[in-house]
């Protein structure tokens, strides 16, 4: 094949199909925290809402992206038995991985909390996720 179709096609593609994207992380939340100087609110979450502030995290190529906040890339590392995936300015994830947690029986739900910060608000999200594949 001609280089130069070759390279129009590639550009011609969105990344995510030259750069195969995969599912690093998705969870749902079951409760959530919201404050601001004024209040603090807790509540409880399931159903469509849950569904409404899913995490989902992929990665593409070698960078990690927030899909279900804006796409705002994220920067992975993990510490002891967490996964972290921190966003500059946005907020993180921390990710419980039960395979690392010494005495614990063996699970497939990974437990995660969501922070999200909005100006001088901020967001918080405790759940669960099936999958975990950084």
């Amino acid at each position: 094949m001609n280089k130069t179709l070759l390279i129009c096609l590639l550009i011609s593609y969105p990344i995510s199909v030259v750069a195969q994207e995969s599912i690093v992380f998705s969870g749902y939340p079951i409760s959530g925290v919201t404050s601001s100087a004024d209040s603090t609110s807790q509540r409880a979450i399931s159903g469509d809402e849950a569904t409404e502030y899913r995490v989902l995290i992929v990665k593409i190529g070698n960078r990690y992206f927030w899909a279900s906040r804006e796409n705002k890339e994220l920067f992975h590392f993990q510490s002891g038995i967490a996964h972290w995936f921190i966003s500059e300015s946005s907020g993180y994830i921390k990710i419980i991985d039960p395979s690392l947690v010494d005495g614990a029986e063996p699970t497939s739900q990974f437990v995660y909390m969501e922070h999200l910060t909005l100006v001088l608000n901020t967001i918080t999200y405790w759940g669960v996720g099936s999958q975990l594949n950084p």
